[in-house]
């Protein structure tokens, strides 16, 4: 019997000992690796800091501002911007937007016509979905005309919003610059991940045997 349990001491030692060398160089590859800057083939993309109109709930009149910027929830948390769109060079992709909210319902209109909304559905576990990545496809005659953005705060007055600005251009440019940006915060995320997955498969394999008198998981 203890001849069995030093193989599986061995065998979950050296598995967590290859896991966690695998997740490292993945960490180490994605901070410190050499960038072969791959060039896709639509490269265009741009953050639309500048150009900004912002009304404050049914208000007539704006007010010009810089993205991003920090708003409170007013009256009604509901804010608007306008700005107008400039020609995507590249005769090869009609481009998409990214737009990220946090804790905020969102609609997006092109001159008048709706093209996309996400209103946070109420229920019983939270009253927002939190920060969520808004991949929005623009029209084919989206040039030249207005983008109007409608925003609307759902935790009410406890928290400052803060509207970013978003990026237009080539969706897989718009990704690949995500992920290449973020990637260390992804790898750190992978370790984490990797750590809790072998603690919880030692946790499994030995929680059964009662000559174990250690347990990483009170069950």
């Amino acid at each position: 019997m203890s001849t069995d349990m030093g193989h599986k001491r061995t065998i979950f030692l050296l598995t967590m000992f290859s896991m966690l060398l695998l997740t490292a160089l993945c960490l180490i590859s994605a901070v410190f690796g050499k960038d072969y800057y791959v060039r896709l083939f639509d490269t265009q993309a741009c953050t639309l800091n500048t150009g900004w109109t912002m009304f404050v709930g049914s208000d007539i009149e704006g007010k010009e501002v810089e993205l991003p910027l920090a708003i409170e929830y007013g009256k009604t948390g509901e804010y608007t911007f306008v700005t107008r769109l400039s020609e995507f060079d590249s005769p090869y992709v009609t481009p998409a937007m990214l737009f990220i909210s946090n804790h905020m319902d969102l609609k997006v209109y092109v001159e008048d016509d709706l093209i996309y909304k996400h209103e946070n559905k109420q229920n019983g576990f939270s009253k927002t979905s939190g920060n969520i990545y808004h991949f929005v496809q623009m029209p084919n005659d989206y040039q030249n005309k207005e983008l109007r953005v409608e925003i609307k705060g759902l935790l009410d007055d406890s928290i400052v919003y803060t509207v970013l600005p978003p990026v237009f251009g080539a969706k897989a440019v718009i990704i690949y610059d995500i992920l290449k940006n973020d990637s260390a915060l992804l790898s750190i995320n992978l370790l984490i991940f990797s750590l809790g997955v072998i603690l919880s498969l030692i946790s499994t394999i030995f929680r059964g045997d009662k000559k174990v008198n250690i347990s990483l998981f009170y069950t």
